[in-house]
């Protein structure tokens, strides 16, 4: 009996052995591909056309697990931020609508020091589809429990950049995602009545204003009625997909049909 357990785990410790050998070779593999694949993302997210970026940016989780978390904030990520200056507002666009997701990968850290100064330069952007994308994005930071209270607040009533004014923009799309925000940072203290929490929130807006609950209160409603809105025009756009779908699959069964008969 003995015996057999020494050769069992003899046997263990040459395929432990064997084992290690192989994950050398494997390791230095991979450090080559990825320097291979470094090589190439960087030239198309640097001197590709619009249209290859975009296409790029469609595989960007795959890129980050590829490269793990230190090559994505260090290689990826700042060529993604140079889209921020781009004089075609589609890439701007992009950028806000990959930013939570990167935020999500590279965590809290990176999404306050990073990620969130980045997509808080896009508040200020001409194309009111960029400001409605960014605000969408920190507004997810936000729910994803990537930014703390401080930027938070900061983006809403930040001296450079701010949500606050946008909450007035032209734009109603612009306008919509700003409450959307402005609720998000609320939802913390939601402990209080929604009024009370927006009051919060505002305060530093409101400074010197004795009742700033009585104009919150308005505001609040007003919030609440534009997210109300704004979850109305998700379902009916979500159904009117799904008629389309619907209407694209009769369609092919009878074609489909037809080419039988």
């Amino acid at each position: 009996l003995s015996s057999r357990r020494r050769r069992r785990r003899r046997r263990r410790e040459n395929k432990k052995r064997a084992d290690s050998k192989k994950s050398v070779p494997q390791e230095a593999a991979l450090l080559e591909l990825r320097g291979h694949v470094r090589r190439w993302v960087v030239t198309l997210l640097s001197e590709a056309s619009a249209a290859a970026k975009l296409a790029l940016l469609e595989t960007l989780p795959r890129l980050y697990v590829f490269f793990g978390r230190d090559q994505t904030q260090d290689v990826v990520m700042p060529h993604l931020i140079t889209f921020l200056n781009d004089g075609d507002w589609a890439l701007r666009d992009a950028f806000c609508a990959h930013a939570a997701g990167l935020g999500a990968f590279l965590g809290r850290d990176a999404s306050e020091g990073l990620v969130s100064p980045c997509v808080g330069q896009a508040l200020v952007d001409t194309e009111p589809l960029v400001i409605s994308r960014a605000l969408r994005a920190v507004g997810s930071l936000v729910d994803l429990g990537l930014l703390g209270q401080a930027p938070t607040l900061d983006l809403c009533f930040g001296a450079q950049v701010s949500a606050k004014p946008l909450l007035v923009h032209p734009s109603p799309s612009v306008r919509v995602a700003a409450a959307s925000f402005v609720a998000a940072a609320a939802r913390p203290f939601l402990a209080r009545s929604f009024a009370d929490a927006v009051a919060l929130v505002l305060e530093p807006a409101l400074g010197g204003i004795d009742d700033s609950a009585f104009l919150a209160e308005p505001l609040a409603t007003d919030l609440e009625t534009l997210l109300n809105e704004e979850r109305d025009f998700a379902n009916e756009e979500k159904a009117r997909q799904r008629r389309q779908r619907q209407r694209r699959r009769q369609e092919k069964e009878s074609s489909s049909e037809r080419d039988k008969d």
